[in-house]
């Protein structure tokens, strides 16, 4: 006979001592969590094993995923696709059916100018998207442009692109360095981005930035790499784990005050080995933190030297309580907190882990991929759903490919990737795009008095795929034209001189659209929209939006954004100067990852 959940719990509170009978907790953690929450340092892990069935289903899923969003809202996943090192060529954000997996729209994403390192233009990329939220108040969607240092916000309804904040719109100050993951407090009317050394918070309605949190780190050595965040709005918190070997912490921020009430030092099972804390849950009922971390990984015998798995922290103390080593690199954390399970992605095994933390048992670890297992996320009805880069589908057919030339979309099995030669001038390869997996996971209560010890489930495939949905232009949120089946004539490097600076610059396979280095790019502010992309004019240092204008040069490397689609070409000439033919561009500075 099985015993219950709520059972086992309450076995495991009886052994409980109470933080209130004399143990001294911090003014800043003791406020806000009920000291029956928390345990002591090894009790929650002596529970009786539970009983499961864990089943799962794939399906083909997007070329290059990362992370995956949910909006309870409209009961849709939102999954982010970028493919590969810049200059993106081939990304998306798609909307996916989270019972069928069936991928109902692909957006066709702004595009960004890529410039030779000596600042001439080379031609364009997609404002590829990396980590994403939803928010359901509001009916949007946030993501992270992390190669190119914004943010950008689109409506669920329209999938109209409704800004991008980038340097150009924040100024270089307040620029938003490498943002990794951006997580939404609906509670609090906040939206928080993790990035290099700090987190920035900005304002749901209307997308102003709110503040810029400073994460302490260690010194010149600490980079500060402030990784997947986790957000607790009932107790008011902001868990931010740090993978920065010089740092190894956890840093709480009060998501009232905006400031930081604690940092926890995280442990290492092996002192010389790395950590690289990567991802971070809560469960307030059993009054524990749950850290994943990366560790010393050795890629080559697919396992790790120490460290991979996770680390348990107190809740209310932040004292380090035991580990759950596992795997050979941890990356990916959630948790179903009203069963008490955790879900952990693993990028060199391909596989997700579903583990007991009331008594840290293993209880499942599903195969989803060969390698590269990247997201999971738990859904309110108690399913996971995981994503992951490995080849699920060869050389397949998608609607969000750029023309690296002119910046417009084609539909293509093939991409054209840019790399760099010797004179570190952008060529172009034709490559096949590949399809990954997208994975749902079922856990279910087993009727048992013998569980399975750690069993491997190897997700059963889907037959037959019904495509990459709807097509929509981000710029116009309405359906785009079907693009052109095949390249345009401005792909073939012999037709490059359309779109090159000047009729009568030589066409080749190294160098399209090319700036001079000392020519300005400028482009006039028209939009009255407040929820459009602010054009720049590089001529007025003030704006609409009131950021400063910046321009095409070879010592500051900046990038343009166009808002492109199939239905609208947008080709950046440069004639001694930029001129923009259509469209509202935004120049902004291109980053490497």
């Amino acid at each position: 006979m099985s015993i219950s959940v709520s059972q086992r719990l309450l076995s495991v509170s009886a052994s409980l001592a109470l933080l209130a009978g004399g143990t001294a907790i911090p003014a800043s953690f003791a406020a806000d969590v009920s000291p029956s929450a928390s345990a002591s340092a090894n009790a929650s892990n002596t529970a009786a094993a539970r009983c499961f069935n864990v089943s799962a289903t794939s399906a083909q899923g997007l070329p290059g995923q990362y992370q995956i969003g949910y909006s309870a809202k409209n009961d849709k996943l939102w999954v982010t696709s970028s493919v590969g090192r810049s200059p993106i060529a081939t990304g998306t954000l798609a909307r996916v059916n989270p019972h069928t997996l069936e991928i109902e729209a692909s957006l066709q994403l702004p595009s960004y100018t890529y410039n030779n390192d000596d600042g001439t233009q080379a031609g364009r990329q997609v404002l590829s998207p990396y980590g994403v939220d939803v928010d359901d108040v509001n009916d949007t969607i946030w993501v992270t442009n992390t190669r190119l240092y914004a943010v950008s916000v689109i409506d669920q309804k329209t999938m109209k692109n409704l800004v991008v904040m980038d340097d150009a719109h924040l100024g270089a100050e307040d620029e938003v360095q490498h943002p990794r993951e951006v997580r939404v407090d609906t509670q609090h009317g906040y939206a928080y981005v993790s990035g290099f050394k700090s987190v920035w918070v900005f304002n749901l309605s209307d997308y102003k930035l709110v503040k810029k949190i400073d994460i302490p780190h260690n010194g010149e050595k600490g980079s500060s790499s402030n990784m997947n965040m986790s957000v607790d709005a009932a107790n008011h918190r902001l868990y931010v784990p740090n993978s920065s070997d010089a740092d190894n912490a956890l840093t709480i921020i009060n998501t009232q005050s905006l400031e930081i009430e604690k940092s926890i030092s995280l442990h290492k099972d092996n002192e010389s080995l790395f950590l690289g804390a990567s991802d971070v849950a809560y469960d307030v009922e059993l009054g524990e933190i749950y850290v994943a971390s990366q560790g010393k990984a050795n890629r080559p015998e697919a396992k790790t030297e120490g460290n991979s798995g996770i680390t348990v922290y107190d809740l209310n103390t932040g004292e380090y309580k035991r580990s759950i080593p596992f795997g050979a690199l941890t990356l990916g954390l959630d948790i179903d907190s009203k069963r008490h399970l955790l879900y952990a992605t693993d990028v060199i095994e391909g596989t997700v882990r579903v583990i007991d933390p009331t008594n840290d048992r293993i209880v499942s670890t599903v195969k989803i991929a060969e390698k590269a297992a990247n997201d999971v996320k738990v859904l309110p009805d108690g399913s996971v759903i995981a994503v992951d880069k490995a080849v699920y589908a060869e050389k397949v057919t998608v609607p969000f490919t750029m023309d690296f030339y002119s910046g417009t979309y084609r539909t293509s099995n093939t991409e054209y990737k840019g790399g760099k030669d010797a004179e570190r001038k952008i060529t172009i390869t034709p490559t096949q795009i590949d399809a990954n997996g997208i994975t749902r996971i079922e856990v279910k209560d087993a009727v048992s008095n013998t569980c399975a010890e750690n069993s491997t489930v190897t997700p059963t495939k889907q037959a037959s795929f019904a495509g990459y949905g709807q097509v929509v232009d981000t710029a116009t949120g309405i359906p785009a034209s079907e693009p052109t089946a095949t390249p345009s004539a401005s792909a073939s490097p012999s037709a490059s001189a359309s779109s090159s600076a000047s009729a009568s610059s030589s066409a080749s396979a190294s160098a399209s659209v090319s700036a001079s280095a000392s020519s300005s790019a400028s482009a006039s502010a028209s939009s009255s929209d407040s929820s459009a992309v602010v054009a720049k004019n590089s001529s007025n240092n003030s704006s609409s939006n009131g950021s400063s204008s910046t321009t095409l040069n070879g010592s500051s490397s900046k990038s343009g954004l166009a808002s492109t689609g199939a239905n609208g070409v947008l080709v950046l000439s440069v004639l001694g100067g930029a001129a923009l033919l259509g469209g509202v561009l935004v120049v902004a500075r291109r980053r490497k990852a």
